[in-house]
Parts: structure tokens; C-alpha cells; sequence
């Protein structure tokens, strides 16, 4: 993990959530729980990360959040689905829900995270389907080409890689 600063990350969420409440803002203290969830996904505790989606989905289920908001809402849903629960169509469902968010802001990286997400889940599934994985992979790879992000450029990269070994 980057700089192995998971006890600081998590003051940092306790602070925006309560910066969110204190604002009364549903659309900040939503991503704030989004974020929580992604940092218990990345602890890997699949049901915290749950817990906090529950909240989120709660206050964006009120209308009261923009897309931005639930966009990132249905990407990190289908992360946790793919990693902590083997869900892998549900993780599909949700991508494609975040990739038509994504389209409609214009937000190239979120359309990649996505499309990244659907190649895991092909990858994953039992049998696999490496070709629709490729080709979402494949998409991403496209995308992140076109943009000056290096890193993810290279994730998408080494995906690709690891199903053509396969």
C-alpha cells in the first residue's frame, strides 16, 4: 500500500464525514461513505465495505446526490461484488450502469475503472471468458492511451497480459 498509511486514511474519512454532516451536505457525506467503502475494500473487510454502501445507497436513493455521486457509487458496488463476494455478474451489472453514468459526465476514467471492473469479472468467472475479457480490458487500455494517467495505463496493461497467459 502506498506509504502504509491505512490508520491516518481512516481519521481522514472520519473527518470528511463529519465535515459532510456539519455542511448537511447528502452529496458529500454519500461520497464520503463511497470512500469508506473503497478503504474497507482495500483492507479487504468485504463487510464494512457493505455497510458503508448500505449507507450511501440510502442517501442517494433520496434523489438528493447528482450522478458524479452515483457513478462512483455503482463503480465501487461492483468492485466490492468482483473481490469480496464472487458476485461477478452483479459486478457486471453495476459497471455497466457506472459506464453510462460515465458517458453521459464525459468522465473517461471512471468509463475505464469500469470497463476494467467487467474484464476482472470475465476474467474470473467460472468457466472464464478470456475473449470478453480481453475485450474489456482491451477498451480501457484505449481509453487510458488517450489520457496521461501512466499507472492505470499500466494496470490495464498487465491485465491484458495476465489473461493472455492464461
Amino acid at each position: 500500500m502506498y506509504c502504509e498509511r491505512v490508520e491516518e486514511a481512516y481519521l481522514q474519512l472520519v473527518k470528511a464525514e463529519g465535515h459532510a454532516k456539519k455542511a448537511r451536505s447528502d452529496e458529500h457525506l454519500a461520497l464520503a461513505y463511497v470512500s469508506f467503502a473503497e478503504y474497507f475494500r482495500s483492507t479487504r473487510k468485504f463487510e464494512k465495505a457493505d455497510l458503508y454502501l448500505e449507507k450511501a445507497e440510502a442517501i442517494i436513493s433520496t434523489g438528493k446526490t447528482n450522478d458524479r455521486v452515483l457513478g462512483q457509487y455503482y463503480n465501487r458496488k461492483a468492485a466490492i461484488l468482483s473481490e469480496g463476494h464472487n458476485d461477478y455478474p452483479g459486478t457486471i451489472a453495476f459497471s455497466l450502469k457506472s459506464i453510462q453514468i460515465s458517458q453521459k459526465l464525459h468522465n473517461k476514467d471512471l468509463e475505464a475503472v469500469s470497463l476494467n471492473e467487467i474484464g476482472f469479472a470475465y476474467e474470473k468467472m467460472s468457466p472464464p471468458e478470456f475473449e470478453k475479457s480481453i475485450s474489456y480490458y482491451q477498451k480501457a487500455v484505449d481509453i487510458w492511451e488517450n489520457a496521461d494517467d501512466d499507472l492505470a495505463l499500466a494496470n490495464a496493461l498487465g491485465n491484458l497480459v495476465r489473461v493472455y497467459i492464461k
